[in-house]
């Protein structure tokens, strides 16, 4: 359930598209100096997101210089990183962790087991900076679980187990903005639940594992509810956030992710079922 809120880099103008992966390798950075080399393993786009929203709504003082990448060392890259960096860092941990967790309790999965166990030390610390936050995600998790085992076909119940995880997240701290920032993360935490179902709905129906949309699958016109659903979710985050006083340059940035990027993954999905049956196409 990570990756999932990226931007649609094709429609970003070249400065903001510059802006974008200087955030991003900021994140990156703060992960590997706070968690060493398994810390920047966790990098991912929804928490980039996270870090871009935050600094602009906050007005946080940025930290930009250049530096050699590892993995691009032929070209000096920009960072960007304020104290949104380090508080996402702390929570990319922290999800990471028990999501990881979650894919060796429900799936069996080793690979996931012996990620976690690395990342056991790393949630500690994560842990003693945002004792009630890691309490809650882990309590969410818990029950997220628990819900999908009992095999209850609420697809609304197992959504909002999530987005209450997110708004957690999102709500960084306890003041004038934290009730539209945790509507956000409820939002695209939902919509995030639903888009890896929707991605994943035959592989889980070929393995058993539990999805929200087994009851539709094959039902006409599924490849069009299943979009309504997220349509519902995203329109839901976006009225929340335009209520936001932002104003500088991430402005375009944060409307090209929400607005276009998050629909990647969807579109991806679309796309491989119109090629295995064509009649989809007429319904979406």
């Amino acid at each position: 359930m990570f990756g999932y809120i990226m931007p649609n880099r094709e429609e970003l103008k070249i400065r903001e598209d510059q802006i974008y992966h200087s955030y991003y390798c900021g994140l990156c950075r703060t992960l590997g100096s706070r968690y060493k080399a398994r810390g920047r393993m966790t990098l991912n786009y929804d928490m980039t997101f996270l870090v871009i929203l935050l600094t602009s709504l906050y007005e946080l003082d940025i930290k930009e210089s250049s530096f050699t990448c590892p993995v691009h060392p032929a070209k000096k890259q920009r960072e960007r990183i304020s104290d949104a960096s380090a508080y996402a860092a702390d929570m990319n941990i922290i999800l990471s962790y028990y999501n990881l967790l979650d894919k060796w309790n429900d799936e069996g999965d080793r690979k996931s087991k012996a990620a976690a166990a690395l990342l056991k030390g790393d949630l500690d610390k994560a842990s003693v900076l945002h004792p009630e936050k890691a309490r809650k995600i882990e309590e969410g998790l818990k029950e997220l679980s628990a819900f999908e085992k009992s095999g209850v076909k609420d697809i609304e119940k197992a959504a909002s187990i999530t987005g209450r995880m997110t708004a957690q997240v999102f709500a960084w701290k306890q003041d004038e903005w934290e009730e539209n920032l945790a509507k956000i993360g409820f939002f695209l935490g939902k919509f995030i639940y639903f888009l890896d179902a929707y991605e994943d709905i035959d592989k889980d129906i070929s393995s058993g594992s539990y999805n929200p949309f087994k009851e539709i699958r094959n039902d006409p016109g599924f490849d069009e509810r299943c979009k309504e659903i997220l349509v519902m979710q995203i329109s839901e985050c976006c009225r929340v956030f335009e209520r936001l006083p932002i104003i500088d340059e991430n402005l375009g940035i944060l409307r090209n992710i929400l607005y276009s990027g998050a629909w990647s993954k969807f579109a991806a999905a679309w796309q491989k079922r119109v090629k295995e049956d064509p009649e989809i196409k007429q319904e979406v």
